[in-house]
């Protein structure tokens, strides 16, 4: 198992221009996303789009959250154990959380064309589970590619990034809503735009996560510094 260089640092531009980083950003990006427009748009798609009232929408709100909860240990104790039986940096750090977004990102397209119900709610509290859990597992991976000393430094940045996210997705959600023909139907395209993008999103990450490969690369740059 690699590990990133500890005691050199690499330039910035070779550091976020390894393809781990940059699956992880569009990763963190989308799944960041999700969560935000959920904290914003999740109470009044309950009311508006769906129809629940207020005390059962207040209700229902607490479910993904206690869903994710949960679901953040779980998947860090599989995570955990994966990398005790040996599997790879890529499998338990990249691949896992990647498909765990993607799952996400294709429950969120499917809860938005349905009609409410217990079949609507249960993808949701399960899209909602996913992406908690995947993002949680991402993080992980990033401190085996990034330089002990830079890593103070790189996560920030890499958090700048992924910000966006969080304030770019409800206001495109919050457009699609006020420009539906119905609240349903404007909340339905703003959900779906949601879960394709992370969909999408997370497919790449999934094809260029490598945190071993990368850290090789790294370390072998710094070595000839």
């Amino acid at each position: 198992m690699r590990r990133a260089p500890q005691g050199k640092s690499v330039p910035l531009g070779r550091l976020f221009g390894t393809r781990t980083l940059i699956g992880m950003m569009l990763l963190f990006f989308v799944a960041y996303a999700c969560t935000s427009v959920k904290v914003s748009w999740l109470p009044l798609y309950l009311e508006e789009g769906l129809g629940y009232d207020a005390t059962t929408s207040g209700s229902l709100v607490a479910l993904p959250y206690l869903g994710s909860a949960l679901a953040i240990i779980s998947v860090g104790l599989l995570s955990r154990s994966m990398t005790k039986r040996g599997m790879s940096n890529r499998a338990t750090r990249g691949i896992l959380p990647s498909v765990m977004v993607l799952a996400s990102g294709l429950c969120t397209v499917a809860f938005s064309a349905l009609e409410r119900g217990p079949w609507q709610m249960t993808l949701l509290i399960l899209s909602s589970c996913l992406n908690s859990a995947g993002y949680g597992a991402a993080f992980a991976g990033l401190a085996d590619v990034i330089p002990a000393g830079q890593r103070s430094m790189a996560f920030g940045i890499i958090t700048a990034v992924y910000s966006l996210g969080g304030v770019i997705a409800p206001v495109v959600v919050g457009k699609l809503v006020a420009s539906g023909e119905s609240s349903a139907a404007g909340y339905g395209d703003g959900f779906l735009v949601l879960g394709i993008s992370m969909a999408l999103a997370a497919a790449a990450a999934l094809l260029l996560t490598g945190p071993d490969r990368d850290a090789a690369k790294l370390a072998a740059l710094a070595a000839k510094d």
